[in-house]
């Protein structure tokens, strides 16, 4: 199945400016501009942080070396962005590893074979056991990280998300009636995000409070953030 491709900054920017109602003349005025980069920024890195079970899934591979057990981690990738490791035979099959190594670590005494496990350290990861001539590849799947530095960047979660969400920043700065009709919408918009991930399977429902709870099944534990924002507990 194709992913949607989400928006560059300067496509959300053009969106943002279309809904607030700015006129074309003022779109050219540079700190309106530099505003209105900043508000999808904020609005980008509020519903990132806030709904991670958004944000865009990357992968990454790193080569298996036979008998080979530690491997740099890549600069690119947080380990707390990490959401799923696995090794795979020649044929493909996948093998997922756990983050647990302690009481594996404890009796293992060397030798290559199938990784069970993977541990974190200095910038390397090392698996245990060391894998045998059978695998080829170590796969990271990850979370984008969020940053936006270039106009030509682009989002890492739901477009239109962010979008109605610097819409509403900018119409409250300069003012502009309409903001909360905007913030309505974006409020029902995020509602139905919920309740599609929710139909796939993505994340949990539960009740809290009267109110419906949601988290991504992976992580278990949830809490509510000051925002009624639902997370996923780590």
């Amino acid at each position: 199945m194709t992913m949607p491709i989400e928006l560059t900054v300067t496509q959300a920017r053009e969106k943002v400016l279309l809904r607030a109602g700015v006129a074309q003349s003022a779109a050219h005025n540079v700190q309106l501009l530099r505003i209105t980069d900043e508000f999808i920024r904020t609005a980008h890195a509020m519903h990132y942080y806030a709904c991670d079970w958004l944000a865009a899934r990357r992968e990454m591979e790193i080569a298996v070396i036979a008998d080979q057990a530690v491997y740099d981690w890549p600069d690119t990738v947080l380990v707390g962005q990490l959401n799923k490791l696995w090794i795979e035979y020649e044929d493909g099959r996948p093998v997922e590893l756990d983050s647990e190594p302690d009481v594996y670590e404890r009796h293992y005494t060397g030798g290559t074979g199938m990784p069970r496990f993977y541990r974190f350290m200095d910038g390397q990861i090392t698996l245990y056991p060391a894998p045998g001539d059978q695998f080829t590849k170590i796969k990271i799947l990850y979370t984008a990280a969020p940053t936006l530095n270039d106009s030509s960047d682009r989002l890492v979660v739901d477009s239109e998300l962010v979008v109605q969400q610097a819409t509403v920043l900018l119409m409250l700065h300069l003012g502009l009636q309409g903001a909360s009709q905007y913030q309505s919408m974006l409020e029902r918009y995020r509602l139905q995000i919920i309740g599609q991930q929710a139909n796939l399977g993505k994340v949990n429902m539960t009740q809290f409070r009267d109110a419906p709870l949601y988290y991504r099944k992976r992580y278990g534990a949830a809490r509510v953030d000051q925002q009624g924002y639902y997370r996923g507990g780590y």
